[in-house]
């Protein structure tokens, strides 16, 4: 157990990046900048990362991140999956997340960073998969939701993403990225 607090301390501490709860692991672009691993219609997107709400002071720790520590073993995992999608080898990360599955501490955040990878290289399916199951496990982590709603319109779900991406501004109303994404669906550009 104080292997957990000190991990949950160290990750707090670092916060600052773009990801599924664990701020210190991951720092991925949004949904509104303007490059993306995927085009639809000549608009691309990079995707809304899982994050900590930006509503909270830096360093604050969620009740899903208490609820769900992340292991020495699960922070190793995720971070080599990410050197590994930073330098563009995403079927590496792909396969490391596949093992950060197997790592019970991992798996809310694997299955998160899981989804946004396939989302990456057009694997949409997969994404809305992985997406759900991310969200189900983290319900009120806003970026998961986005992600999914965007991963459902792309999936042809338009009414069910819309539902996704207003929940996701329900948890986090100062998301202007997520609402990007509301406004791309809504408008029905980028498909």
């Amino acid at each position: 157990m104080p292997g957990r607090i000190v991990i949950l301390c160290f990750m707090a501490a670092c916060s600052g990046g773009q990801v599924p709860g664990i701020p210190s692991i991951f720092g991925v672009s949004r949904a509104d900048e303007a490059e993306g691993p995927f085009a639809a219609s000549g608009e691309a997107f990079n995707l809304t990362s899982p994050e900590t709400p930006r509503t909270l002071p830096a360093g604050t720790i969620t009740a899903e991140e208490l609820a769900h520590p992340v292991s020495r073993k699960g922070v190793k995992l995720l971070r080599k999956a990410k050197d590994y999608w930073q330098a563009g080898k995403h079927d590496k990360a792909i396969d490391e997340l596949q093992l950060a599955l197997k790592e019970p501490s991992a798996v809310p955040y694997a299955h998160s960073i899981l989804g946004t990878e396939y989302l990456r290289i057009g694997r949409i399916a997969e994404a809305v998969t992985e997406l759900e199951v991310a969200v189900q496990l983290l319900p009120h982590n806003a970026p998961n939701r986005s992600n999914f709603g965007y991963a459902l319109y792309l999936a042809g779900e338009r009414e069910r993403a819309v539902q996704e991406v207003r929940k996701a501004l329900v948890l986090d109303s100062s998301n202007s990225k997520t609402r990007h994404v509301l406004n791309v669906i809504e408008g029905g550009r980028g498909q």
